[in-house]
């Protein structure tokens, strides 16, 4: 162990390198500082975690703490010079040839070499000189201290973690494999501290070969009752979490489903469907799935963004899509972006000028002066809306670029179909949709707010605010709805599910005008009772400056209010003496009062004000 005086900037650099390394989908965990154990944590098996939430506890108990990454789905070939290994691997690449110069390699404190491969899908274990002299192994459940760490140097990165993971030779995973060719298997006999880590890559193994999440929870469970003790259901339902919450990691292969040897512990079901039987239902634990956006859009779901023409629900939609494709937005709504990736953005309507303008606007607000690789930005797509092979090319383009985000604005333009038809808009969904969330893609698209019926007596429907068919609704996961309430403003709500209540997520600003280079949107927390009825008279006067003498008819439409709203926003405002009433009852029109005493009490209005959506 090293004693050192440790910085603060060195404290930031750990931090920031842990965070790097959980964002890349690694589990990483805290070690003793200086040192490459133990680990400061118990249980760092299966406590490691990519959370960022959970990275940032723990290195602000621990600001100095060495990092320790698990090599889940990685094999690292660890050359140690003070142990002979420097000249062992020189011998063995005499033999066998050199190792791949590529792919991700560090030079660790005691001035040895870490070698990163990708996993071969096949059962492998840490091991200790096995292969040659001084070369170690480390995999599955090992782990390898990472840079910036400090043992007794630096650990440094020759080629950083970002490099595709290479191949292993042919050569080398022999040598490791000599008396384990198979697959893993669970074996006749688990020992009590072997459990966890049989359970583990067992659920990896059945998750490469795509199985769905109930299926691997249920074969879990099951290998679990043979084992003597099973381990508890609490630390069982944890560990398949683990299992289902990893990502697989850059360059990661699954094994090989064509081999003959199968898992022992296969869940009974039929060919055409996944199926639970008797006690595994009860005994199935439910995870919850990963998000896209934390609390607002779950992964590989579909997603909504309503609002009427002028809410901002496109700009909002492109700056879901902008975020998502650039790692260093870290935010939507205020909520933590989960997933960074490659983003379709996709429109229908206003072309490739307008949309490239917007782009450019949301991207300069953010500082960000040359867009990532990862937004891919199709205007009006010569995609034929019935032809089928259309589709399915669209879709393999989506998946060999690893499309993690299929945004399009706007779902009437983008569907080619009558969506006020039930049926017509299930097959749709069926045929154009469900493929690509099957395919790991999550969809959210733009739409027209419907009209919700707010009647006295009645439970207003939160279903109504989609305009067309129920089975819009129906099929959406959760939507975000946007209601002007001023030129460039929208007053944003969060409809997760039409079971469950609206989440309000305040004031969407818009910041910045058409002829300005950047564009913010911002948002305001939730607002009280009093400050949205004050939006709700400063819109009924801003459409009173734009439109004098309205009746309430005309008002009504106009600011997409209710007649019971509408009624009581205008007894106020003549109450206080905003608007006066012009002509008989039956037809009434109203006008604003003079400037200055509207001034007086709501401030300066600037009517000049631009709209950008």
């Amino acid at each position: 162990m090293i004693e050192t005086k440790w910085s603060i900037e060195f404290q930031y650099q750990i931090l920031d390198a842990a965070l790097r390394y959980g964002a890349l989908g690694y589990r990483v965990f805290p070690i003793t500082p200086g040192d490459k154990k133990p680990p400061l944590i118990d249980e760092w098996q299966r406590r490691a975690s990519s959370d960022p939430e959970q990275i940032r506890a723990w290195w602000l108990k621990w600001p100095t703490a060495n990092i320790g990454l698990v090599a889940d789905d990685l094999v690292v070939v660890d050359v140690d010079p003070r142990n002979g290994g420097d000249k062992g691997l020189e011998g063995l690449e005499a033999l066998n040839g050199p190792l791949p110069a590529t792919g991700p390699a560090v030079r660790t404190g005691g001035g040895g070499v870490h070698l990163y491969f990708r996993s071969p899908g096949v059962s492998l274990s840490s091991s200790t000189s096995k292969v040659a002299t001084g070369v170690d192994i480390k995999t599955g459940l090992g782990y390898v201290v990472v840079p910036p760490s400090v043992t007794t140097g630096p650990y440094k990165w020759i080629r950083d973690l970002e490099q595709e993971l290479p191949k292993m030779p042919g050569w080398l995973l022999e040598k490791l494999t000599r008396k384990n060719t198979k697959p893993f298997t669970v074996p006749a006999e688990v020992t009590p501290g072997s459990r966890n880590g049989t359970l583990y890559k067992l659920g990896r193994l059945l998750r490469a070969k795509g199985l769905p999440a109930v299926t691997i929870g249920a074969a879990l469970i099951a290998a679990n009752q043979d084992f003597k003790p099973p381990l508890p259901d609490a630390e069982v339902e944890l560990l398949i979490a683990n299992v289902l919450s990893q990502p697989d990691r850059p360059g990661f292969t699954p094994p090989d489903t064509s081999q003959p040897d199968q898992p022992n512990v296969t869940p009974s079901g039929w060919r055409w469907g996944s199926m639970l039987r008797g006690s595994a239902i009860t005994r199935t634990r439910i995870v919850s799935p990963d998000a896209l956006v934390k609390g607002l859009f779950t992964r590989n779901l579909q997603h909504a963004i309503v609002g009427a023409s002028g809410s901002l629900k496109s700009w909002l939609l492109w700056e879901l899509g902008i975020g998502v494709a650039h790692e260093q937005i870290t935010t939507f709504l205020g909520q933590p972006i989960m997933i960074h990736g490659p983003v379709l953005l996709e429109s229908w309507e206003q072309g490739q000028a307008e949309d490239t303008r917007r782009s450019q606007k949301i991207l300069y607000g953010y500082g960000i002066e040359e867009a990532s690789d990862n937004l891919i930005q199709m205007s009006n797509p010569a995609v034929a809306l019935t032809d089928e092979g259309d589709y399915q090319a669209r879709l393999k383009d989506m998946t060999d670029a690893g499309v993690v985000l299929y945004a399009f604005d706007s779902l009437s333009e983008g569907c080619g179909i009558e969506l006020n038809d039930n049926t017509a808009y299930t097959a749709w969904w069926r045929s154009r949709i469900s493929p690509i969330l099957q395919a790991g893609i999550t969809v959210v698209f733009t739409h027209l707010r419907g009209h919700v019926q707010n009647k006295p007596g009645m439970i207003p429907d939160r279903d109504s605010v989609f305009r067309g068919a129920t089975q819009i609704r129906a099929l959406t996961q959760a939507a975000i709805e946007c209601k002007a309430i001023g030129a460039n403003s929208s007053m944003l709500r969060h409809n997760k599910h039409r079971d469950t209540p609206e989440l309000p997520l305040g004031t969407l600003n818009l910041i910045g005008g058409f002829e300005e280079p950047g564009i913010r949107l911002s948002l305001v927390q939730p607002l009280g009772k009093d400050e949205i009825q004050d939006a709700k008279m400063r819109t009924l006067l801003g459409y009173l400056r734009t439109y004098p003498k309205a009746s309430k008819r005309k008002i009504k439409a106009g600011i997409g209010m209710g007649q019971d709203t509408v009624d009581a926003l205008i007894e106020e405002a003549a109450r206080k003496g905003l608007i006066t009433a012009l002509g008989p009852e039956k037809s009434q029109v109203w006008s604003i009062a003079p400037e200055s005493q509207v001034r007086s009490e709501y401030g300066a209005e600037n009517s000049d004000e631009e709209s950008d959506d």
